[in-house]
């Protein structure tokens, strides 16, 4: 019975939402149902990227470059230096030289531009 009803849900499921246009990359960027209910799943996984994903991935090329083996990261958060500069901070658990230690990573750039002015390491025991 749970099965009859479990393929029922999913047959219905399947005729009231239909894929709107493919996105360029020829995933649905959407499904929606348009009845008494508007109801909308998103697909596209951009989406739902964080805003600082971009710094990460920045601080983690730059730390790796110094020699740091990154095991895993934490986004500790964003301030405002000044109306003009803006800075991401990270905080990774790395291994250099064999070595376990935390390490926190700040970027600096200008707000306006993304322009990168400065990257600053500094390692801690955790």
């Amino acid at each position: 019975m749970k099965k009859a009803l479990a393929a029922a849900i999913i047959c219905i499921g399947v005729v009231m939402f239909a894929p709107e246009a493919a996105s360029a990359d020829g995933n649905p960027a959407s499904l929606e149902w348009q009845g008494p209910f508007t109801f909308s799943l998103v697909h596209n996984a951009e989406r739902n990227v964080p805003e600082y994903a971009k710094w990460g991935n920045l601080a983690m090329r730059e730390a790796s470059k110094k020699g740091y083996q990154i095991l895993d990261y934490k986004y500790v958060g964003k301030q405002k230096i000044n109306p003009t500069v803006t800075e991401q901070i990270f905080k990774f658990w790395v291994k250099k030289a064999g070595k376990p230690m935390g390490l926190y990573v700040s970027l600096r750039y200008e707000t306006a531009t993304e322009r990168v002015l400065n990257i600053d390491y500094r390692e801690t025991a955790r």
